[in-house]
């Protein structure tokens, strides 16, 4: 029956079918703000020749009334590190935990609890996880695709220590520079309880995983518990927000409003100024990669607080929250816990028909039938895709009870599933509103 259930929210509520588990996924599986940062000319190694960026950002790169300043120098605050493979430059900041990022103190991200975690990323190797000691983690390269051609130039790391946030960013200062750099984000990652990112299951530990082997280093991903953030994220918001970008979700969630931030797709560019010792804007990559990993820290804060609703401090939680309850009804659902679901839906302000009808499934399950049916009933007076569903799910219900209109019931659902679903869906309710109907002869 569970499975029955599930099947019919997913056919009613596509847009938020569970992330299946595909460590690599093909092109087609990525987000479509990705796929666009893909396609864009600039992802990749042609920066080098430094080309006319798209006219949908330029906007972005270089507002008329403040043109960005480009310098020659080196980025500022740079130290060189020393390993076994050589040398690379590495910038650390220290931020006091009270310090906001947006709306939210930093150390908000220290009460997130494990389990919480678990709960809503729908991955059990979370529920050891502490935040206070894990890595918040992003990259910048040259290109997003794979490969020997596409460099790793900047690592962000932040990290709680007794009293303050530690962000540390190593970069290469050349391509030589890269295995040394990715040496010591593999023992600063291999030192920690977990990993927290934005997209890091499908990209950043991609592209460290695939770079640390080509220069002889041991990955150090293998059993580490990894958050990643975009997908509980989309669970709790998907379709509320334009996109599922980062910086839609820390502008909506967060509060965090960037100063003329420097889109992430012109870092390459940037970079291959560097190198050819051209005016670069390799200081804006730094501070938008400062601020990637600060976005990390406070989304994570918000996730770990989104089935209590509410900050530590008693502050209700950004963003919109029907989409957030009717998301952690789902979740609930697929956890086969029922009464946690309907609580999650009587939260809902604005229920949609889908929602009603779940609600009832919901309360057949939990041993109140006859709200059940009384609310089917009703929802199967109407003429759409909901009313099919809710007239076979009355029929179900007054055949367990051997009540005469069963076999009404099922009709109508045949009815409507002919006349308002299509394909295998409609196939489905006909062919039990059929078997429901000569049942109840």
């Amino acid at each position: 029956m569970h499975d029955e259930l599930f099947a019919r929210l997913k056919r009613l509520r596509r847009d938020l079918d569970p992330p299946k588990p595909d460590p690599k996924p093909a092109r087609d599986a990525l987000p479509d703000w990705f796929k666009r940062r893909l396609a864009r000319p600039g992802s990749g190694a042609e920066l080098a020749t430094g080309p006319e960026p798209d006219a949908d950002r330029r906007s972005e790169l270089a507002p008329a009334a403040t043109p960005r300043v480009k310098s020659l120098d080196a980025p500022r605050d740079l130290t060189e590190v020393m390993n076994a493979f050589g040398a690379h430059a590495e910038r650390v900041v220290r931020l006091a935990r009270a310090e906001r990022h947006g709306t939210w103190p930093l150390e908000a991200a220290l009460a997130a609890r494990g389990d919480e975690l678990a709960w809503l990323a729908n991955d059990e190797a979370l529920r050891t996880l502490a935040l206070g000691r894990a890595l918040f983690l992003d990259i910048e390269t040259t290109g997003l695709s794979g490969g020997a051609g596409t460099h790793v130039f900047l690592v962000g790391l932040a990290r709680f220590d007794l009293d303050a946030l530690e962000v540390w960013q190593g970069f290469a200062r050349g391509p030589e520079e890269e295995a040394s750099l990715l040496a010591t984000t593999a023992s600063r990652i291999r030192a920690s309880d977990g990993l927290v990112t934005f997209f890091g299951k499908s990209f950043d530990r991609h592209r460290l995983q695939d770079k640390m082997r080509l220069h002889g280093i041991e990955p150090p991903f293998a059993d580490l518990a990894h958050l990643d953030l975009y997908h509980p994220l989309k669970r709790l918001y998907a379709g509320a927000f334009a996109d599922g970008r980062l910086a839609t979700l820390e502008r909506a969630l967060c509060g965090v409003v960037r100063d003329r931030d420097l889109p992430g797709s012109f870092a390459p560019a940037a970079w291959f100024d560097f190198l050819a010792g051209r005016p670069h804007l390799l200081e804006e990559v730094f501070r938008h990669n400062y601020d990637d990993v600060k976005s990390l820290v406070t989304l994570a804060a918000h996730v770990g607080s989104a089935r209590v609703g509410r900050r530590a401090d008693g502050t209700p939680l950004e963003g919109p929250a029907d989409a957030r309850h009717s998301a952690l009804a789902r979740s609930a659902v697929r956890r086969r816990e029922w009464s946690d679901a309907l609580a999650w839906l009587a939260c809902v302000a604005a229920p949609s028909r889908e929602q009603e009808l779940l609600r009832a499934e919901l309360w057949a399950r939990t041993g109140r039938e006859d709200d059940a049916l009384r609310a089917v009933r009703a929802l199967s007076e109407s003429d759409d895709a909901v009313a099919a569903h809710a007239a076979l799910a009355a029929a179900r219900y007054a055949s367990k009870r051997g009540l005469a209109e069963a076999r009404a019931f099922a009709s109508r659902a045949r009815e409507l599933a002919l006349r308002t679903l299509a394909g295998a869906e409609c196939a489905r309710v006909a062919r039990a509103a059929e078997k429901l109907a000569d049942a109840a002869r």
